[in-house]
């Protein structure tokens, strides 16, 4: 089993998070977790040459919104700068496991730059639905979005822009597929 330390890290800060923190953030941890599996139970997928590149880099994203979560104690400057980058990062892991999606047989007839728009759209969904997920825990209120909440969109607005431009860029002057 290709995936056996990743699932292991997973399942740890699950437990962590279920027991000792007791926050929002188990239900991403549950959900990465099932979504690396059936992701790793794919030929499609893990006949990939970078697939162990891949797992390692959502699962290192695990990692770090644990962390955010876990150590709150700095200034808040130092915050507002972390969870922006959480945000561009977001961008980055969630349209490349996305992109990974892709490859399955129900999207094959797509070219590459249809796979790289689909991506981006439904990254924008779910950072949408994330968002408002995540505004309404935190206030009780579902409709109405804060600034940081607006300031967190337009962080994934610009990461997933960096995304589109830097795998563009990777197609074109690596020869790298990642699609």
């Amino acid at each position: 089993m290709p995936y056996f330390y990743y699932r292991f890290v997973l399942i740890i800060l699950l437990i962590i998070s279920i027991f000792f923190i007791a926050h929002f953030v188990w239900p991403y941890i549950a959900g990465w977790l099932v979504i690396l599996e059936f992701l790793n139970r794919r030929k499609e997928y893990t006949s990939q040459k970078n697939f162990r590149t891949y797992n390692l880099i959502f699962t290192a994203y695990v990692v770090f919104i644990f962390n955010r979560f876990v150590f709150k104690a700095v200034p808040v400057a130092v915050r507002e700068g972390i969870n922006r980058l959480e945000h561009v990062l977001f961008a980055f892991v969630l349209c490349l496991m996305i992109l990974q999606f892709l490859q399955f047989p129900f999207a094959r007839k797509y070219g590459f730059y249809i796979k790289l728009l689909l991506a981006s759209l439904i990254f924008q969904m779910i950072g949408i639905v994330n968002e408002l997920y995540q505004f309404a825990f935190a206030s009780g209120h579902s409709i109405l979005l804060s600034p940081d909440t607006i300031h967190d969109l337009i962080s994934n607005a610009f990461g997933n822009i960096l995304f589109v431009f830097l795998i563009i860029w990777l197609q074109k002057r690596r020869n790298i597929q990642v699609a």
